[in-house]
């Protein structure tokens, strides 16, 4: 870049800004914000003229996160809080889902037809009585 902001972006790339030309230059950028905006996108513009074509999304992401690491600038990490009440709704919505689907397609005739053929046949389960006294008892 030709221009002034160009030559200390630059340097501010290369390394060679102090703490403090950082926090003036940082001053200057927002005080004489929009007139800098029009004519570094015209430079810009005129650059890209010039070249084959434009930088992807993702480049010009990764080009903004290097000049805000090198200013020392602090990144702000998305939060991912919804992210994680939502995917614990989702599982438990989807546990109650499958337990009601479970619970409706349980057959309910097999366990009547099971407990009326057991009434039918008469079927007596073995108790096993232990007296544990030392007089006779009765069981009935």
């Amino acid at each position: 870049m030709k221009h002034p902001i160009g030559r200390r972006i630059t340097a501010l790339w290369k390394g060679l800004l102090s703490q403090r030309e950082k926090e003036i230059f940082g001053a200057d950028l927002e005080k004489d914000q929009e007139d800098l905006k029009q004519e570094l996108e015209r430079s810009f513009f005129e650059e890209v003229s010039q070249q084959k074509g434009l930088l992807t999304d993702r480049e010009y992401a990764d080009l903004l996160d290097e000049v805000h690491r090198k200013m020392g600038v602090p990144v702000r990490k998305p939060r991912r809080r919804l992210k994680t009440w939502t995917a614990a709704a989702a599982m438990v919505l989807l546990i109650g889902v499958a337990g009601l689907i479970f619970k409706w397609q349980m057959p309910v005739v097999q366990t009547t037809q099971v407990l009326t053929a057991n009434s039918a046949q008469g079927v007596n389960d073995p108790i096993k009585l232990c007296n544990t006294t030392d007089q006779d008892r009765t069981a009935r």
